[in-house]
């Protein structure tokens, strides 16, 4: 179990405020969070927090060592956020370490994370089972809102790529209405990371479909967001679908993509716009 009083308290006691301990971390947000409401950053960020107040993992958990389970946990939790951040080749290299571990195989995130490197690789039926294979283990779960919203997206981008749009829409209309009625205010980060991504895989499909209405609400919805956690993550991708949509002011949007792409180190994308502004 997490305790996040440990670090409250040890922070207290070095005189550092919140800010002082995020700093080239994570944001204040996300101390406050962890602190106020208990929730746990992911495996990399609270290790870093921890060497800068002194502290070990086993300091801030009950029996860390001793719950495998609570261990492959904040594993995947990491992983997930690898791929959010664009790191895929760290995702490939331990996600195939995770295949000797019994209990990774039968995890939800498990079939999630190898679902999102299979579609990266444009192998829509493989990704599709193993979304099949993550929709019967999280959808008797009521906690598992935002778990099912990413397999729904990865359902509807699967419908999408294969010209179905019917089915497809389906499934990005309940993630808008899930994406509209979050709050988001004391989500984790990782959390956050999935909100963000639900709002890209929208404002990519309705761009593709050209669906002006939902495309602009659904990329205005991420960059709201992104502004509110003080995250860069997928920026570039909101301001290109504001782009697509907006040619009187397209030349703006597509030069702040460009830096936002350039900060985020997102090369595809990089290139992408510079073929624009040619």
């Amino acid at each position: 179990m997490f305790q996040s009083q440990v670090i409250y308290e040890t922070r207290r006691a070095k005189n550092l405020t919140q800010v002082e301990l995020a700093a080239g971390i994570c944001t204040q947000n996300t101390i406050s969070k962890l602190e106020n409401h208990n929730i746990a950053p992911t495996v990399n960020i609270l290790t870093k927090i921890c060497s800068r107040l002194e502290l070990t993992l086993n300091d801030v958990f009950t029996e860390f060592s001793q719950d495998p389970q609570d261990d492959l946990e904040l594993t995947l939790n990491d992983l997930e956020e690898s791929y959010y951040n664009g790191e895929l080749a760290e995702v490939k290299t331990k996600l195939r370490a995770l295949n000797k571990v019994k209990a990774a195989k039968t995890n939800p995130r498990t079939f999630l994370l190898k679902a999102y490197l299979l579609l990266d690789q444009g192998e829509l039926d493989n990704a599709s089972f193993q979304v099949d294979l993550l929709l019967n283990q999280i959808q008797a779960q009521e906690d598992e809102d935002l778990a099912l919203m990413l397999a729904y997206a990865l359902k509807g981008y699967i419908y999408s790529q294969k010209q179905l749009l019917d089915p497809a829409e389906y499934y990005f209309n309940e993630i808008i209405k899930k994406v509209n009625a979050a709050q988001h205010e004391t989500y984790s980060d990782l959390d956050i990371k999935r909100l963000l991504f639900l709002c890209k895989k929208c404002s990519g499909h309705y761009c593709k479909i050209d669906n002006k209405n939902k495309g602009l609400k659904i990329a205005q919805r991420g960059l709201q967001i992104s502004q509110s956690h003080r995250s860069s993550l997928f920026v570039e991708d909101f301001y290109l679908t504001l782009a697509h949509f907006q040619p009187e002011t397209k030349g703006q949007f597509l030069k702040t993509a460009q830096v936002f792409a350039e900060y985020n180190q997102d090369q595809m994308v990089v290139e992408k716009i510079n073929a624009q502004l040619q």
